[in-house]
């Protein structure tokens, strides 16, 4: 009892049915967000993509001084275990781990804590029409306009243009995913974060500074700009990530790696670049 002088020893709460934990996968979070279903499914639509992301990343050129270095007999292909192993760089979600529905999994999460964060569909088309963020609709079509029908590359600079439009999508994807799981309440707190998304040039994970005040949590980008999550009202979903040893309907099986994450909506027209 707590209340002796100040100098008990805890409180016992009765409860009165067991206390369970959240059973929805992150996956599954995004997927029942409406308002963030562009963001949903271009993350979604990176496991689907492995043709489009053969033709651009797969080969390598052998000889770079040849007059034209684009030819069948100057192009060498990533053997198919290196190349598996290469196109889980891009993906999102992971459909190959076991789970206990079968559901897909955030790649990148590993027995750790996460947030995070869901742009709205309006945010996502200004960044799209006025920002000229790629989509894999984009890049399949500017892929299909400068390859031939053996899919090789017209020219360097259209190949060079197309792995860059993969790797700026796929990096604004992965930067609104951030260690740590921060949540929207009445506390005031502010540090730097790590998110999922790496600098091309350094190897190294992007930071994002984040502050959390009453009520809200303030996200400040690498380009300075502010962007808010206010209100626990839509916010503050919780979700667990489950990887399991062995099929959940084995005689035996246990927890590989769980993970924690809250998802939080992006107030406003803004992402995170």
């Amino acid at each position: 009892d707590q209340t002796r002088d100040g100098y008990g020893n805890g409180v016992t709460y009765f409860l009165s049915r067991p206390m369970q934990p959240t059973m929805k996968t992150t996956y599954n979070l995004m997927k029942a967000e409406t308002n963030a279903s562009t963001f949903f499914k271009l993350c979604e639509d990176a496991s689907s993509k492995g043709d489009l992301l053969s033709t651009i990343f797969r080969r390598s050129i052998k000889d770079e001084t040849k007059e034209n270095p684009l030819t069948e007999d100057n192009l060498t292909l990533m053997d198919e275990s290196d190349w598996n192993s290469e196109l889980k760089r891009y993906q999102i979600f992971d459909g190959t781990r076991i789970t206990a529905r079968g559901e897909k999994l955030v790649r990148f999460f590993n027995s750790y804590r996460y947030t995070v964060y869901l742009p709205s569909n309006d945010a996502m088309q200004v960044a799209i029409d006025n920002e000229n963020l790629p989509t894999w609709e984009s890049i399949e079509e500017f892929v299909n306009a400068n390859t031939n029908s053996e899919k090789i590359f017209n020219s360097v600079e259209a190949w060079n243009k197309a792995k860059a439009m993969v790797t700026c999508l796929v990096n604004f994807l992965k930067y609104h995913f951030q260690d740590n799981s921060l949540f929207v309440y009445n506390v005031h707190s502010s540090d730097e974060y790590q998110t999922a998304c790496r600098n091309n040039a350094t190897n190294a994970f992007l930071r994002i500074n984040v502050a959390q005040n009453n009520g809200e949590i303030v996200i400040s980008d690498a380009a300075g700009t502010k962007h808010y999550v206010r209100g626990a009202e839509g916010n503050n979903k919780f979700a667990r990530d489950y990887e399991y040893d062995a099929n959940t309907q084995s005689a035996s099986y246990g927890i590989k790696n769980s993970s924690y994450v809250v998802l939080h909506n992006i107030q406003g027209n803004d992402v995170m670049v």
